[in-house]
């Protein structure tokens, strides 16, 4: 049976209805032979998952981006949070799946999702006023996430009064937004002017930081951030091998 045979096996309501079970929230392909015999690694990942409780099993296996939607959609309401977590941080985990599941009023499942890349905009542009701020860290760290919802997170977190912002908890929201990948460069620059180490030795690690503010990281008080800076692969070696040699 081949790879394609298999999905498609898999995907026929009559076998739907046999894979989802009746006494458990997790599928059991035990029940089709001929579904738990297919030749690739999907199908043996799913017969071993199938005969076995666990719920890590589960968790390892959904991570697969070979995955069955019908699989992802099920365990998306499993009774275990390790389950779902997977589930919430599965690069093929439709757009439905990824909605259904940042409703719940778990905040580590609501910023697991923040932090999928396959989230869509207006999902994390909605996570980012979340109450929590793991969630709202996750949605600024994500490379999906809209300029204007980064913009905003900015003006509403960003402090030279490092005080006020660890008072507001907006520490862990400005290294999410230092980390992104597509961080806008106006905001780049403000970031490495905060106070907070943290969040300077996020935007040095950052390969999207424009090289002229590596340089000035080069030159950060901070040891720490000198070091990130200088291992920062959009750092020219010409430059990197001046502060070398100035060491």
């Amino acid at each position: 049976m081949s790879s394609n045979q298999y999905r498609r096996l898999s995907g026929h309501p009559t076998n739907r209805q046999k894979l989802a079970g009746r006494d458990s929230p997790r599928p059991s392909f035990a029940v089709d032979a001929q579904l738990t015999a297919g030749p690739d690694r999907l199908g043996w990942r799913w017969s071993k998952a199938s005969n076995d409780r666990d719920p890590q099993v589960w968790a390892n296996a959904v991570t697969d981006v070979t995955c069955p939607k019908l699989i992802l959609r099920r365990l998306a309401d499993d009774t275990d949070i390790t389950v779902r977590l997977a589930v919430a941080s599965s690069p093929v985990a439709s757009a439905a799946i990824l909605k259904h599941l940042a409703d719940s009023s778990d905040a580590s499942q609501r910023a697991a999702v923040a932090a999928n890349p396959s989230c869509p905009p207006a999902l994390l542009a909605h996570l980012a006023a979340d109450t929590y701020t793991q969630v709202v860290s996750a949605a600024a760290a994500n490379a999906g996430c809209p300029t204007k919802t980064l913009h905003g997170l900015m003006k509403r977190w960003y402090s030279q009064d490092s005080d006020d912002s660890f008072a507001r908890g907006g520490i862990d929201i400005l290294c999410g937004l230092a980390s992104n990948p597509r961080c806008p460069p106006d905001m780049f620059e403000q970031l490495t002017a905060s106070p907070l180490i943290l969040v300077r030795w996020a935007v040095a690690g950052n390969p999207a930081c424009p090289e002229v503010l590596l340089e000035t990281l080069l030159s950060d008080s901070s040891l720490d951030i000198q070091k990130e800076a200088a291992a920062n692969p959009a750092l020219p070696s010409h430059i990197l091998a001046m502060w070398q040699l100035a060491q």
